[in-house]
């Protein structure tokens, strides 16, 4: 278990007249420290590269906006339910397996980016509460997206403006709202996105997404204008890049290439 030494690892904190930011950054702490928390006036808490094993005593900050615990030992989403400021929540590279504690948190109004890369998760279930999210990110997780699992979530994220689902296990895209096809395996059934009417930015490199006619549901997405197929092999057909602007002509860039515009 790895330990700190306090007089080598003191916070950073920094404060204007609005706001007091704590940095405890790659410091080894196994836990949240209570001097962290007896600021109520935190309105960024800053605790990447540590060991933290919980969230925990955070109920205080009711004025966090950011709060940043990325690669930790986290494997619960608990202990957020009283952050009604918090505008982004990082929880990058740690050992969570499901999307909970946020299920019902409906004073989450304010959360507008989640980043949940590099962990264990193979559900999007627990979102749904989230109307205000405007980033997402998932990627190099475990999405095989069972039926009815990822789309009941995205449905429900309609002010959803970037979608990072990069190397996960998505094999296609699924943008009709009808009954997926039980003749389909199941891992085709990669996510269901007809109502994401704000999305502009979708991340899908690295997926095993074979086919045109797995991206064929691009066409629904009405605003998008950055995709990523790279590392997936639909990328490497002879004409992926006239089909994509086809599926969807509004698109300005396209992997690491930018479109021209007319």
């Amino acid at each position: 278990m790895a330990t700190a030494d306090n007089s080598l690892a003191s916070p950073a904190e920094t404060s204007s007249a609005a706001d007091v930011v704590i940095d405890v950054s790659g410091s080894g702490f196994a836990s949240i420290q209570d001097e962290w928390v007896a600021e109520p006036g935190v309105s960024e808490l800053c605790l990447m590269f540590n060991a933290i094993e919980r969230i925990e005593k955070l109920d205080g900050l009711t004025s966090l906006r950011k709060l940043n615990l990325r690669a930790n030992r986290i494997a619960e989403m608990r202990g957020l339910g009283s952050l009604s400021q918090l505008a982004e929540l990082e929880l990058y590279e740690n050992r969570i397996e499901r999307i909970e504690g946020l299920e019902g948190l409906e004073a989450l109004t304010m959360l507008d980016e989640l980043h949940l890369g590099r962990n264990k998760i193979n559900s999007l279930a627990g979102l749904a509460g989230l109307p205000a999210l405007r980033v997402l990110g998932v990627a190099s997780n475990r999405h095989r997206c069972p039926q009815g699992t990822l789309d009941s979530t995205l449905v429900r994220l309609e002010r959803l403006h970037t979608l990072d689902l990069s190397a996960n296990r998505l094999a296609a895209i699924e943008a009709s709202l009808r009954e997926a096809s039980t003749a389909r395996p199941t891992p085709t059934l990669a996510c269901r996105c007809a109502s994401l009417a704000s999305l502009e930015e979708l991340w899908l490199n690295t997926n095993p997404i074979a086919t045109l006619s797995d991206v064929a549901q691009l066409s629904t997405l009405p605003v998008l204008k950055t995709i990523y197929l790279e590392g997936c092999p639909v990328s490497k057909l002879a004409d992926y890049r006239q089909a994509l602007l086809r599926l969807a002509p509004r698109l300005q860039q396209l992997d690491a290439d930018m479109i021209p515009q007319s």
